[in-house]
């Protein structure tokens, strides 16, 4: 008897070690990967071209790893808005998201998508149609301005990178 409640002891200390220790998120929340893979799918839609320019040869796993990151720290945000806007106004959150214990997940969902996925294809749509313009108006200029290989190809796929990093780091205009 005291060695099945010891086994037991040991099974129940090492199930709960084991999922503390993995960093498992919190039930309904979005995951990081899962989003990301969303967020490019979206900007694969939205231009396939300056998508697979801009990312290269395996652009679905490089877009996912460049974006994993930002995307993470999208999901804490999100996470605690809806935190805050839960205990600001319970009732409220309650008639928008539910009352049952997924009612916050719900909320960082609605809310990552809208700030994560919609804005970042908005951005790469917006930067694909400046760099196109550009290089349509002077395509040899484009190519010695952008282009980085020996031949200069990817003058396209680093433009819309540049242009998209450049408007993440512009403060945002009131």
């Amino acid at each position: 008897m005291k060695r099945l409640t010891t086994i037991g002891i040991v099974v129940v200390l090492a199930g709960s070690l084991g999922v503390a220790g993995t960093g498992i998120a919190k039930p309904g929340l979005p995951k990081p990967n899962q989003v990301a893979a969303k967020l490019c799918k979206a900007e694969k839609h939205a231009d396939k071209a300056a998508f697979k320019a801009t990312y290269g040869k395996h652009a679905m796993r490089e877009c996912k790893r460049a974006n994993r990151a930002q995307v993470g720290d999208t999901i804490r945000n999100a996470s605690q808005q809806c935190k805050a806007d839960r205990e600001a106004d319970p009732v409220a959150f309650a008639e928008a998201w539910g009352s049952n214990p997924n009612a916050h997940g719900k909320c960082v969902s609605a809310t990552v998508r809208e700030q994560a996925v919609d804005e970042a294809v908005e951005e790469f749509q917006n930067a694909a149609q400046a760099c196109r313009a550009e290089r349509n108006a002077d395509p040899e200029g484009f190519a010695e301005n952008y282009g980085s290989n020996h031949n200069q190809r990817n003058a396209f796929g680093k433009c819309v990178s540049e242009t998209v990093r450049e408007a993440e780091e512009e403060p945002p205009s009131l």
